[in-house]
């Protein structure tokens, strides 16, 4: 009688140990799932901006090649050649035919506008009878440049981008007017001709687009050589 009590009594000890371990995991572990819902409750949110979607158009193949005279130039086969200016600059001109997108690049050659002022600058530079780029577009150039009244007889600000001199429209803000820079001189680039004949160019990008898409103006300029 007295060893069956005592098995009773060690069987009903190990059941209560168990139970009372078995307890304890139980509350461990309900502590550790309230403690992390009430931290995650006092975390800062963290708000991740997505990147911006801009289309990248790829022109190859996609291009008209254009000869005029001093120069030849490959522009994209949907653009349209305007007429040149009669009166003024020498310029030429390739604007997009749909309304939309807006876009044009203008080549002035000699007789150039000395005061012209980007928002946007890029910096090339010329190699015998074809330009060479180098980097890219800057930002909007009111974010370097101080905030100064432009110089005599000029319409922009003075102004650098990789530590090439240009004038900053400081004005413009909602569309982007480019123009190439480069360390020959503000706002020209000298290239010579096979004969050994130079001429100064200035090339620039008009875009009224959010998120303009450069490719057409690099393109362009890579394209460019003289005849």
């Amino acid at each position: 009688m007295y060893q069956v009590t005592n098995r009773r009594k060690l069987r009903h000890r190990r059941r209560s140990r168990f139970w009372l371990g078995f307890t304890i995991v139980f509350l461990v572990i309900v502590g550790v799932a309230i403690w992390q819902f009430l931290h995650a409750l006092h975390q800062k949110p963290v708000i991740v901006q997505s990147k911006p979607h801009v289309t990248k158009l790829s022109y190859a193949g996609k291009t008209k090649h254009y000869n005029m005279g001093d120069f030849a130039i490959d522009i994209p086969n949907t653009w349209q050649l305007m007429p040149s200016p009669q009166y003024g600059y020498k310029s030429f001109t390739w604007a997009t035919t749909e309304k939309a997108d807006n876009l044009s690049i203008e080549i002035f050659e000699d007789n150039l506008p000395t005061n012209f002022a980007p928002n946007k600058v890029l910096v090339i530079s010329g190699s015998g009878d074809h330009v060479e780029i180098s980097g890219q577009v800057s930002d909007n150039c009111i974010n370097f440049t101080p905030n100064e009244n432009p110089a005599p007889g000029y319409q922009g600000v003075p102004a650098k981008w990789q530590n090439v001199n240009f004038l900053c429209n400081r004005a413009t803000a909602t569309r982007d007017v480019i123009a190439t820079a480069s360390t020959d001189g503000i706002n020209f680039v000298r290239l010579t001709k096979t004969d050994t004949t130079a001429h100064k160019f200035l090339f620039t990008f008009n875009s009224n687009q959010i998120s303009a898409d450069y490719t057409p103006f690099y393109n362009a300029l890579t394209s460019f050589t003289m005849n």
